[in-house]
Order: structure tokens, then C-alpha cells, then sequence
């Protein structure tokens, strides 16, 4: 009973460990253990077996003579001079309680005017101008050559200065494995040890494929490297996860987390990631809304500068062309070809271009993207009215803004209209004399009709119940015009007139009126008249007061403030 429980304890706690590196001629170590006794001693009571490589940076596997079982002993469960002995078995070192591997090599470390010391590797062909770049496992220093007061010579282990990905690929540049079945099993052990789990698994398997026999012998140690490598994955996008948390993701922390139990349902990880949920659903409900209600905002602008580029294809009878849907392949050698689809298999593609069918080899195809095949003579802007009926018509811009954001977030539409509309929804509870109300998500937004005031809907009337009939002002002149856009009547002549950003202010006022819910109509003096609403000029037949082609008479600019 007593040695029952001992074997329990084996499985414990942690300590970081790597082994050292093989004298010239010696047996891999792996095989040095597989016939070796060994006595360990756990809690006063001793057990006969064998140990099994390779160790972790938590523990090690130990194999009981007496029954054949193979167990995980962690390594804090050792009293202090048994892990070393048993460290030694493995051939490993730990210093200051870290993992430590490689050879020794010389680098420098560097005493600074401020107290602080810089130690490392010194890289002088990384090294800038006036500084010097010293490199550990973890990161590159760049130190400046007059901050230094006082160098000194240091030696370190390999571990110190390169990560395992950096030893590993040293390793590989010095001895090349070639088709040489053991020098891909020596790779493999050492990326084991070093916790290099992926290239592990990858040379034991091309060790298989050049010498099959090898399978049964190294089976185990191959399954305890993807083991160990999907538990580096795991760990991976735990903390991301973690991160997505923290930094108020919940969206992508959800996601990773349905992943993660698709992949790593076995995973230590699990519990922890387990331990997450909570907080994470409540924090996606909470901010589920938020996100869409931004995107909301974000994606009007978008849609409404995609819709302004957005030109009508004519024919030369300037009758507008019909879309001819169409694909567009490139090709792996430079090649893009265009036609009608005709055929889409697994083996290979045709398309009709003019009188020729082309059969494209699936293997030669790069990408395959939708384009529209028809020809036009010219195109055109779209016009005033066609862009005003489009940003203040729930089923165009409306409809268009739940679809873009359904797409975006992998959600359905009817879900992204019902969490918009609801968004000034808010439940209160009242408790101990506390009224708690959940928060609403909205952004006030603000857009400009500016220069274009004059065609906001209603704005004569608006200025009229405000502040009165306007004064009686008489048109410039014909020849002080000289037909300027800018001073007609027409809104289709004076819209030609404008920046695009003029535009694009005036379409998000009149979308904001009309799609979304208006705060506050700002009306602001004509900073052009001062408010008047007209200027004083002077004529042959003395001063006339003529319009304001800023405010065109409304002696104001409007603001729209919207929700």
C-alpha cells in the first residue's frame, strides 16, 4: 500500500532540465538508459526500473521493474541531491533552476555608466554605427559604445545565447543528415530535449521513410514528441486566449477556444481554458452589441465612398450596359484569362473567351476571381439624386450595411438588423436601493452638410420657423457668374462642382437623418456673410445686396449629430 502511494506522489511538481551534450564515440544516451537499473528514492521509499527518455522541463517517465508500468515523476518530488543524481543519469544540468544545454561558448558582458550590466553574445554584424549589439536567447541589445564604463570577458552555455529554433539550425548546418537514418534519429533526440517537439516529430518520421525497420524502436519516442508538441500548441492558444481576454476580444477569444476543444480535447490546457468560459461568453454577450454597432458607423463610410466610385458602364448610344458575369483566372506562369465559365471539376476549368473554349489544368491555376465581362463605350459619375436615394433608403444602404457586417462577423443578417435596432434597449434593475442598468452601446456621430446646406430637406423652412422670413436679396449678375457650377440653381450642375469630400460629408449628413437617429440639427452662422445671408457689392448703379453662394441665402450651415 505504502509503495501504491509513493507511485501517486511520483507524479507531483516541476523543475526545468536539458540534457548536456554527448562525448565523442558514446552511445546515444537514449540507449544507454533502455538497459540501465536504476533506484529511485521517493518519499523514504525506493523503486527498481529503468528510466525513459526524453526528459521535460516538468518531470521525467520512470518504468517500475516490479509491475511494467511506465510513470511521470515530476522533478520537485525529488529531494534535492536525488535530482541531481538522476539528472546525471540523463546527462543534463540545471543552473539557477533553469534549463541549460549546448557547449560552452565566450561572450562579453558590458558594465554601463548607469548601474545596469548587459551581457550576451556579442553580434558584430548586426552592430550599428557608434553601438554595439549583444544577442541572448531571447533578444538582441544594442548598447552605445559611450554608455559603456567597463567590459569584462564571460562565458555562457549555448541555452544562454540561442533559442532552440537558433541551436537547432546550427546543429543542422554543421552535420547535414542527408538520407542517414540515425543522424535523423540524433536530430530528433536532440530536438526532443531542447523542446523543439515539431522538428522532433518531423525527423523521427523521415527516419521512418529511410529505414522502416526503425519503427518499433523508436515508436515510443516519437509519440511522446507529438505528445509533447501538441501540448506547446495547446499552450500557444491558451495564451492566446488569454491575451484575446484580456485585452477585451471576445469574439476571437471564443473562437479560439471552440478550436481549442476541437484539437486539444486530452490537453493539461483544458481545465484552464474551461475556467475561461464564463467570463468569456458574458464578455462576448456584453460587447457583441458594441461591435456591430461600430462596425455600424465604420462600414456606412465605406459602403458610402464604394457607392460615390462606383461609375454607370454606356454604350456608345449612351444606354447603360448590362453586367456579363464572368471569371478571371491567373495562372501559375503570369498568365490571366478571362471568359464566360463553362465547366468548374476538381481536374480542371473551361471558360469561353469570344469564339475559343480554354481548358485550364487545375494545377496551373493560381487564382480564380468573379469580373464582369461586358464592354462599355464610357462611364459616368452617378448622379445627385441617385446617390441621395440611395444613402436614405433602408433597402439599399440599410440592407447593404447588415449584409457587409453579417459577412464580416460570420453571422446572419436578421441577427445583425435585430442587435442594431435594439441598441437604445437597456434593462434596469432596481436592488438594495441601487437602480443598475445594463450599458448601451452607441457612438454620437457628427457630419456636416456644409456648403450644401441649401439642399438639405427643409432647410427654408427650418430657417423660416427659427428665425423668421429671410431678407429680400437679389442674384448676382449673369456676367459675374460667367456660368459657374458653383452659383447654380441646379443641384445636379452645382453637385459636379465639388470635392469629393464635400460629397461624401453631405451624403453621411443626409444618410445620418434618415437611416439612424437623429440627436441635433446644428445651425451655425455662415462664416462666408456672417449670417446675413447676403453680400454688398458694388454696381454702376450703386450698392446691391446680392446672394451668398456659401449659405445660398439661409444665412446658416447645418450640422447633423446622429446616434
Amino acid at each position: 500500500m505504502a509503495k501504491r502511494w509513493g507511485a501517486v506522489l511520483l507524479a507531483a511538481c516541476a523543475c526545468l532540465v536539458v540534457r548536456a551534450e554527448e562525448g565523442p564515440g558514446e552511445r546515444p544516451w537514449t540507449d544507454r538508459l533502455a538497459d540501465q537499473n536504476v533506484t529511485l528514492v521517493v518519499a523514504d521509499e525506493t523503486y527498481n526500473g529503468f528510466l525513459v527518455p526524453p526528459p521535460t522541463d516538468a518531470a521525467f517517465r520512470f518504468k517500475l521493474a516490479e509491475t511494467g508500468d511506465t510513470i511521470a515523476i515530476r522533478w520537485s518530488s525529488l529531494a534535492p541531491e536525488e535530482r541531481k543524481r538522476v539528472q546525471k543519469f540523463f546527462g543534463i544540468a540545471v543552473e539557477d533552476g533553469r534549463l541549460v544545454w549546448g557547449a560552452k561558448v565566450k561572450g562579453v558582458r558590458l558594465r554601463l555608466k548607469s548601474g545596469k550590466s548587459v551581457a550576451g553574445l556579442e553580434c558584430p554584424e548586426r552592430a550599428q554605427p557608434g553601438r554595439r549589439c549583444l544577442k541572448s536567447a531571447t533578444a538582441y541589445y544594442f548598447v552605445g559604445a559611450e554608455d559603456v564604463e567597463k567590459e569584462e570577458p564571460a562565458e555562457f552555455s549555448e541555452s544562454d545565447v540561442y533559442n532552440a529554433k537558433e541551436y537547432y539550425e546550427r546543429k543542422l548546418f554543421e552535420r547535414p543528415p542527408g538520407e542517414d537514418a540515425a543522424a535523423h534519429e540524433e536530430l530528433a533526440r536532440l530536438c526532443a530535449t531542447i523542446g523543439y517537439y515539431e522538428k522532433a516529430v518531423e525527423h523521427y518520421e523521415i527516419e521512418k521513410l529511410i529505414d522502416p525497420r526503425c519503427e518499433e524502436r523508436v515508436h515510443a519516442l516519437r509519440e511522446e514528441a507529438a505528445k509533447k508538441f501538441s501540448e506547446q500548441l495547446a499552450e500557444k492558444l491558451y495564451l492566446q486566449i488569454l491575451a484575446d481576454k484580456l485585452g477585451g476580444d471576445f469574439a476571437s477569444a471564443l473562437k479560439k477556444m471552440e478550436a481549442f476543444g476541437r484539437n486539444f480535447s486530452e490537453s493539461e490546457y483544458r481545465t484552464r481554458v474551461e475556467s475561461l468560459r464564463a467570463e468569456v461568453e458574458k464578455g462576448f454577450q456584453e460587447s457583441f452589441s458594441k461591435q456591430i454597432v461600430t462596425m455600424y458607423y465604420y462600414q456606412m463610410g465605406v459602403l458610402i465612398r464604394e457607392r460615390m466610385a462606383k461609375k454607370l458602364r454606356l454604350d456608345a448610344q449612351g444606354r447603360p450596359v448590362p453586367l456579363e458575369p464572368g471569371k478571371q483566372i491567373a495562372t501559375t506562369h503570369g498568365h490571366v484569362l478571362r471568359g464566360r465559365l463553362l465547366e468548374d471539376t476538381p481536374e480542371h476549368v473551361e471558360i469561353q473567351s469570344g469564339d475559343t473554349k480554354i481548358e485550364i489544368k487545375r494545377k496551373e491555376i493560381m487564382a480564380m476571381t468573379d469580373c464582369d465581362l461586358s464592354e462599355a463605350a464610357g462611364a459616368i459619375d452617378p448622379t445627385f439624386a441617385e446617390l441621395k436615394a440611395y444613402v436614405t433608403n433602408e433597402d439599399d444602404l440599410g440592407k447593404d450595411l447588415a449584409v457587409r457586417i453579417a459577412k464580416l462577423l460570420h453571422l446572419d443578417e436578421q441577427q445583425v438588423r435585430d442587435t442594431w435596432q435594439s441598441r437604445f434597449n437597456a434593462l434596469a434593475t432596481y436592488d438594495d436601493g441601487v437602480l443598475k442598468k445594463t450599458p448601451i452601446f452607441v457612438v454620437r456621430q457628427t457630419a456636416h452638410f456644409g456648403v450644401g446646406s441649401w439642399l438639405c430637406d427643409g432647410a427654408k423652412e427650418i430657417m423660416r420657423q427659427k428665425f423668421g422670413e429671410p431678407p429680400p436679396v437679389a442674384k448676382r449678375p449673369a456676367n459675374d457668374l460667367n456660368n459657374d457650377p458653383e452659383a447654380s440653381d441646379d443641384p445636379e450642375q452645382w453637385w459636379k462642382a465639388q470635392s469629393s469630400e464635400t460629397k461624401y460629408e453631405m451624403l453621411r449628413a443626409f444618410a445620418g437623418m434618415k437611416l439612424f437617429r437623429m440627436k441635433n440639427l446644428r445651425i451655425d452662422p455662415c462664416p462666408d456673410c456672417a449670417g446675413k445671408g447676403f453680400h454688398e457689392i458694388l454696381t454702376p448703379e450703386g450698392k446691391k445686396d446680392v446672394l451668398c453662394l456659401t449659405c445660398r441665402g439661409l444665412q446658416a450651415l447645418f450640422k447633423v449629430e446622429f446616434e
